[in-house]
């Protein structure tokens, strides 16, 4: 039985490979079909590729938006916690500093 399979195969292989030219062009398309399979998966894994590149890109450009709006409001907070009437108010209130008397500011000449 598998003797008589191997023949029918043989005698398969046989026809199918017989013209020299034939064989050659079943090569070459198998090539092809190759080539062919690898290029289009390497368009899928490249896409793939774009497509979590441009996800990427969303996401920092969405933390970058945040981080300037978080920016804008930190500088608008140190414009009003720094501004003159309230640090001379928190001078009086949490130090107890006031108006300098006669006698407490000195000049120093920083020229020699």
């Amino acid at each position: 039985m598998i003797k008589l399979t191997r023949t029918l195969v043989a005698d398969w292989l046989r026809e199918r490979v017989s013209d020299p030219a034939e064989a050659d062009l079943e090569r070459r398309l198998r090539k092809t079909l190759v080539v062919t399979l690898v290029l289009g998966l390497a368009l899928v894994w490249l896409n793939l590729m774009v497509q979590d590149l441009g996800y990427r890109i969303e996401t920092t450009s969405k933390l970058s938006e945040k981080l300037d709006i978080e920016y804008a409001e930190l500088e608008s907070e140190i414009a009003r916690e720094t501004t003159p009437e309230l640090l001379r108010s928190k001078a009086r209130s949490e130090l107890d500093l006031g108006v300098p008397r006669a006698g407490q500011v000195m000049m120093v000449d920083a020229q020699p």
